[in-house]
């Protein structure tokens, strides 16, 4: 029995196969192994960590400073970024709060949760990774990561991602 492919689960992929490509901050959260359980258990059992090599995370500074200035660009107030103590599993962007856990303190993780929070304010309906959010996703990665907006909705209509 297969499990049905959703718009959620492409997206993940979408950003595990594309995004990893252009943006070395990533290359940290792949060797942390939050994308990827069968990643996690391959590292449990190698023995694998990340290299001093890899690009490390933002400073907690550098993260208010960013998150702040996205989201008064975008028009929308500021809202209370937590921090989650350690290494959490999760990042979370909500109306009014962005959870970013040490992880999740590259660039395109916080655009990925800076996009859920833009569309949870925007859209009446918020649509967890569906097309709208996409749509707001692509066009932080474009604004402020500088990438080809063609290239970015042709790769996610390659892997089955709707982008409004």
């Amino acid at each position: 029995m297969t499990r049905k492919k959703t718009q959620c689960m492409q997206v993940y992929v979408w950003e595990r196969e594309e995004l990893f490509i252009l943006d070395p901050g990533l290359k940290y959260v792949k060797m942390m192994n939050f994308y990827s359980p069968k990643t996690l258990r391959k590292t449990k059992r190698t023995g694998t960590k990340a290299s001093f090599e890899t690009p490390r995370p933002y400073t907690w500074p550098q993260v208010e400073a960013y998150v702040q200035a996205i989201l008064r660009a975008e028009g929308a107030t500021y809202p209370t970024v937590t921090l989650t103590p350690g290494v959490g599993r999760w990042a979370r962007g909500k109306r009014n709060e962005i959870i970013l856990p040490e992880w999740a303190r590259v660039q395109t993780v916080m655009l990925h949760e800076i996009a859920h929070t833009l569309n949870q304010r925007r859209n009446v309906r918020h649509d967890g990774h569906g097309p709208k959010f996409m749509k707001i996703f692509i066009d932080l990665l474009v604004k402020y990561m500088g990438y080809p907006e063609s290239m970015l909705r042709n790769s996610a209509r390659r892997y089955g991602v709707q982008v409004a």
